[in-house]
Protein backbone atom coordinates (compact mmCIF):
# COMPACT_ATOMS: atom_id res chain seq x y z
CA UNK A 1 0.00 0.00 0.00
CA UNK A 2 1.37 3.26 -0.91
CA UNK A 3 1.00 6.14 1.05
CA UNK A 4 0.95 10.00 -0.53
CA UNK A 5 1.44 13.46 1.49
CA UNK A 6 -1.35 15.31 1.08
CA UNK A 7 -0.66 18.66 3.13
CA UNK A 8 2.31 19.56 5.50
CA UNK A 9 1.16 21.39 8.32
CA UNK A 10 3.14 23.58 10.86
CA UNK A 11 2.22 21.50 14.45
CA UNK A 12 1.47 17.75 14.93
CA UNK A 13 -1.79 19.10 16.19
CA UNK A 14 -3.07 20.70 13.13
CA UNK A 15 -2.29 17.36 11.83
CA UNK A 16 -4.58 15.58 14.20
CA UNK A 17 -7.19 17.66 13.42
CA UNK A 18 -7.08 16.80 9.46
CA UNK A 19 -6.73 13.15 10.76
CA UNK A 20 -10.03 13.47 12.77
CA UNK A 21 -12.15 15.35 9.80
CA UNK A 22 -10.74 12.69 6.85
CA UNK A 23 -11.72 9.52 9.73
CA UNK A 24 -15.42 11.26 9.17
CA UNK A 25 -15.29 10.05 5.75
CA UNK A 26 -13.03 6.94 6.18
CA UNK A 27 -10.18 7.60 5.12
CA UNK A 28 -7.10 6.43 7.25
CA UNK A 29 -3.96 9.04 7.78
CA UNK A 30 -0.22 8.38 8.99
CA UNK A 31 2.38 11.37 9.72
CA UNK A 32 5.68 11.92 9.56
CA UNK A 33 7.27 14.01 11.53
CA UNK A 34 9.62 16.62 9.18
CA UNK A 35 11.34 18.94 11.48
CA UNK A 36 12.67 18.88 15.51
CA UNK A 37 10.69 21.37 17.77
CA UNK A 38 12.73 23.96 19.59
CA UNK A 39 10.92 22.97 22.77
CA UNK A 40 9.70 19.48 23.65
CA UNK A 41 6.50 19.34 23.51
CA UNK A 42 5.70 22.39 21.34
CA UNK A 43 5.09 20.85 18.04
CA UNK A 44 7.26 20.14 14.49
CA UNK A 45 6.42 20.39 11.06
CA UNK A 46 4.23 17.02 9.99
CA UNK A 47 3.42 15.71 6.74
CA UNK A 48 -0.09 14.03 6.78
CA UNK A 49 -0.27 11.18 4.53
CA UNK A 50 -3.33 9.37 2.93
CA UNK A 51 -3.40 6.33 0.72
CA UNK A 52 -2.86 6.57 -3.12
CA UNK A 53 -6.32 5.60 -3.42
CA UNK A 54 -7.82 7.90 -1.51
CA UNK A 55 -5.53 11.40 -2.01
CA UNK A 56 -8.15 12.71 -4.88
CA UNK A 57 -10.92 12.12 -2.12
CA UNK A 58 -9.36 14.15 0.28
CA UNK A 59 -7.36 16.64 -1.61
CA UNK A 60 -11.07 17.20 -2.82
CA UNK A 61 -12.56 17.20 0.52
CA UNK A 62 -10.12 19.81 1.94
CA UNK A 63 -10.79 22.04 -0.97
CA UNK A 64 -14.19 22.20 -0.11
CA UNK A 65 -14.29 22.55 3.16
CA UNK A 66 -13.89 26.43 4.23
CA UNK A 67 -10.84 27.83 5.99
CA UNK A 68 -11.91 30.16 8.74
CA UNK A 69 -10.03 32.97 8.83
CA UNK A 70 -8.68 34.61 12.29
CA UNK A 71 -9.99 37.82 11.77
CA UNK A 72 -6.83 38.85 14.74
CA UNK A 73 -3.94 37.78 12.24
Amino acid sequence: MEWKPLREVSSRWEAEMLEQFLAGYGIPVRFRDVGMSAYFGSGAATTVLVRQSDADEAEQLLIATPVEEDPDA
